[in-house]
This record gives C-alpha cells, structure tokens and sequence, in this order.
C-alpha cells in the first residue's frame, strides 16, 4: 500500500487545463464517490483552487492506481489522459507528505508564503473525511418511499455531528423535487465541520454541546437524567 498524489500545477500546465480540470464544489461529492468506488484507490482526497488541482491517495497497487485517477480526471475534465500525462506531476510516499506542507506553507503558491491555502487544505481534507456520501447509504438509499414533489419540506434530527446523513438525505430530498428544505436539529455538535450556509446545516438547534444526549454517561446531566427514569418509575431502553 501506498500514498501517491497527481497534481496539476500552474507552473507545470497552461491555464486552459487547469480550468478544465478544476473540481467546483457542486462536483466535488460526484467526484469523490466516483474515486472511491475504484478498485485500486483506499481513501482519497480532492485539493482544487484556482491554480492547482491534486488527487491524494492511498492504494493498493501503484500503477493501475494511477491509471484509475487519470481515466476519472479524464472524465471530469473532458481531456484525454494523454493530455493530462503530459502535464502532470505524479509523486508518491515520502515525497507526498513534503509536497502537502510545501503547498499548505504556501510555497509552491503564486504568491509565495500566502495564507488562504491554509483553509484549502484543511476544507479538502474536511469535505473527504466527513462529506462523502457514504457507498452503502447511497446504495441502498436512492429512492424516496413517499412524494415530496412541489412540497416544503422540514428535516429534523436528533444530533448532527459529522453531517454526512443529513447532507445525503438532503439532496435526495431535493432530488425528488422537494421545493424547500429546512434542517432543524435538537444538538449540532460544537466539533461539527458544517459551516452556515452549506447543504445540512440546521436552520433551528437547541444546543451545541459535544455530549450529545442526558443518556450518555458523559453528559454533565447524567446523574439528573437518572434521578428523573427513577421518580417517574422508568428504566432506560437498551
């Protein structure tokens, strides 16, 4: 197993194919789903901005790994995989992580030393890790059992913590010609990496706390929450 990236760069292709190749956050979930159902590719991570488009990966074998990248940036872009080749750079394990601090120290920028590529990196990584779609959810999810088309639709979950499920079932709300949809949420954990704004982020929530629930026993109001089941003759449901 091993980590490689494929990267355009501004210094190595010419504008035209950077913006060809370049990832809008509208496609980044597409893309991301598309890489991940490839044989040879493990996780990945998709780093585009206006002068740099990556593809980090760990895979199993190198070389058809590679040729799996190269044939979904071919089909993203609209450009042969000769043409990307051509102007590509490909490095892999060691020479991997000292490209990534080069790129985040702004090093390899435009304008060496600037900051804004900082919150790129972190904001590729945060979208891969907790934003893509999971394969079995989407999988077994991709129809609606009831009809929401022209309706407003109210989404409401206990706790939001990564995003992932009400992000998917969001866009499938929408999908299925939902005319409006509002989150609403009892907890948005405070570690969540939804920002306002983006798809799934609650509209309505009650607290921020990383404790989700009275019922985990590290609650601050655990004990309470005890007390309470007992003066009411309840017992907590396993």
């Amino acid at each position: 197993m091993s980590v490689v990236v494929i990267g355009l760069e501004h210094n190595q292709a010419p504008l035209p194919l950077l913006e060809a190749a370049a990832v809008a956050d509208a496609d980044l979930h597409k893309l991301l789903s598309t890489l991940s159902h490839r044989r040879n590719l493990q996780e990945t991570v998709v780093l585009s901005t206006c002068l740099r488009t990556e593809i980090y990966a760990v895979v199993d074998r190198f070389h058809d790994a590679v040729a799996e990248i190269y044939e979904v940036l071919s089909d993203h872009s609209g450009l042969s995989s000769d043409e990307l080749m051509a102007h590509a750079v490909i490095r892999f394990d060691d020479d991997v992580t000292a490209h990534l601090f080069s790129v985040t120290a702004g090093l390899e920028s435009a304008v060496t030393g600037e900051t804004e590529v900082v919150g790129q990196v972190r904001r590729a990584f945060e979208r891969a890790f907790y934003k893509c779609w999971p394969t079995q959810l989407e999988a077994e999810s991709n129809e609606l059992q009831f009809d929401v088309r022209g309706k407003n639709v109210l989404l409401v979950d206990d706790c939001i913590a990564t995003g992932t499920s009400v992000r998917f079932v969001h866009s499938q709300l929408l999908a299925g010609g939902a005319r409006t949809v509002t989150v609403g949420a009892i907890c948005l954990s405070d570690d969540s990496p939804l920002r306002p704004g983006e798809p799934g982020f609650p509209a309505v929530y009650i607290n921020r706390l990383s404790q989700f629930y009275p019922w985990s026993a590290n609650h601050p109001d655990h004990e309470q929450y005890l007390r309470w089941l007992a003066a009411h003759d309840l017992k907590q449901w396993e």
